[in-house]
């Protein structure tokens, strides 16, 4: 297998970075933050989440957001929001 170029190497090691910097401003931020699919399935929540809602990531991750928050927006409804 070839090495990869310096090029190749530096844009990798920058795009590491980036995601870690990237996480960094979600878990510190004081806004709760809740990142889910197209479908609706919980991906990542930020520590502010988790103090507002009382439940972990490991306790959501991979459930529907409409299963852990409250709303007047049904399932559907809210599908069709997350269409937009």
């Amino acid at each position: 297998m070839p090495n990869p170029s310096p090029d190749h190497e530096e844009e990798r090691r920058q795009a590491q970075e980036d995601l870690r910097y990237q996480a960094q401003l979600l878990a510190t931020v004081g806004e709760a933050i809740i990142a889910t699919s197209l479908t609706g399935l919980i991906h990542y929540v930020n520590p502010a989440t988790e103090a507002l809602f009382g439940w972990t990531l490991a306790e959501v991750k991979g459930k529907h957001i409409s299963t852990v928050t409250s709303s007047g927006v049904t399932q559907e409804q809210g599908m069709e929001i997350m269409k937009r």
